[in-house]
């Protein structure tokens, strides 16, 4: 048995790897005493990836551990953790099950988005890797909003594993035959009005969900932070009106997904199936229009190469992908509201990409282009709220 320990501050790690019984466990207490002694520690993590067994005598000094400092045992082995599970271990202290190595080396892009590239793994699988390492809590999050989702009707892909992708993390789907509907656009440009209106009847069915606002954060955070973000750019007037207006945004008890674009809806035969929930939010729809608007439309205005870097579509098929959604979406209500409405996701959507500009240091004349369009917006708008 060997043992190596890290110290990080008030916290140590403690990698233990091969057998841990009676002849070892004396030698690993000893060593565990000697190295923490007189030293403020409050957690003690053991890292059991190399963790071949462990006997009771190894469970008596994770116990005797466990009454000093608080303790957590990750990346335990199937093996080693029915070891802790049937003695009770896993009631009494967090034990994490080492993480399975999978490789997407070879898989086809079929989807990207802020957090992550989706990738085709087999004919029944296909894999989200996240761009960033410290996911876990995003990963968690986002599988217990997707089964919320999945419970009140929503097509919805819940991950049924959680694996290792080189130094990354990744959700495993299993979607038969599905790719991303901005794929499904870009190989069949004769169903571009077809799958705009299946768009639009998924977000239609999305919108009518009543959700209980406990279980997922208000949409309207993030158009706050839009405004934050911008409100120095203009005179008081301008900026007081456009604070008002957010302010009269009628909250209601609605689902939104806050970020529903081709990317995010996978097409599997006939069926629509959502991912990356992990945006799921409740709110008024009006502000949901105004991300779509932002993704189909207004970026595509300040910046060059928008909709073929993102949605992998060109800027003319983004643009009619949108006015057959929107249409789709208000049928039914007159021309003259239809517009009316337009003008009010339009306002929404130019806040979004103001806000994206600043924080991404875009060119001047864009930021310049899309204060001016908030400006003139703002004047026609007495109000946010749609029919």
């Amino acid at each position: 048995m060997d043992s190596i320990v890290l110290f990080n501050e008030n916290n140590v790690t403690l990698q233990i790897s091969g057998r841990l019984d009676s002849t070892t466990s004396p030698l690993l207490e000893e060593k565990i005493n000697s190295e923490l002694e007189g030293k403020a520690i409050k957690k003690v993590t053991i890292d059991a990836i190399k963790l071949d067994y462990i006997s009771s005598a190894g469970l008596r000094v994770v116990l005797k551990l466990m009454k000093r400092y608080d303790v957590e045992i990750i990346n335990v082995s199937s093996e080693v953790y029915e070891i802790f599970d049937m003695t009770g271990f896993t009631e009494m202290v967090k034990v994490r099950k080492a993480f399975k190595e999978m490789s997407v080396e070879g898989c086809k892009v079929i989807g990207e988005g802020a957090n992550g590239i989706v990738y085709r793994y087999n004919s029944d699988t296909i894999i989200k890797v996240y761009k960033k390492n410290d996911v876990l809590p995003l990963i968690q999050r986002e599988r217990e909003l997707a089964k919320k989702a999945f419970v009140l009707g929503i097509p919805t892909a819940i991950s049924y594993d959680v694996v290792r992708v080189g130094d990354s993390y990744a959700s495993v789907f299993e979607l038969l035959d599905s790719n991303s509907m901005s794929y499904c656009i870009g190989n069949n440009p004769e169903k571009l009005e077809e799958y705009a209106k299946e768009f639009a009847h998924l977000l239609k069915q999305i919108h009518k969900t009543i959700v209980n606002k406990n279980d997922m954060p208000p949409i309207i955070n993030t158009v706050n932070k839009w405004y934050k973000n911008i409100k120095e750019c203009f005179d008081d007037a301008t900026s007081t009106k456009l604070k008002e207006l957010i302010s009269n945004i009628k909250e209601v008890p609605l689902m939104v997904h806050g970020d529903f674009h081709t990317n995010n809806v996978m097409v599997q035969g006939d069926e629509l199936i959502l991912i990356d929930m992990d945006t799921l939010s409740y709110g008024n729809p009006v502000i949901e229009l105004g991300i779509v608007d932002f993704n189909y439309v207004t970026m595509n205005l300040y910046d060059k190469g928008n909709s073929e870097r993102f949605l992998k579509i060109s800027k003319s098929v983004s643009r009619e992908f949108f006015d057959y959604f929107i249409n789709e979406y208000f049928d039914g209500l007159s021309k003259e509201q239809i517009d009316l409405n337009k003008k009010k996701i339009s306002l929404l959507s130019h806040l979004r990409a103001l806000s994206h500009m600043i924080r991404r240091g875009f060119d001047s004349e864009a930021v310049k282009g899309v204060k001016e369009a908030i400006i003139k917006l703002v004047s026609e708008i007495d109000d946010l709220n749609i029919e």
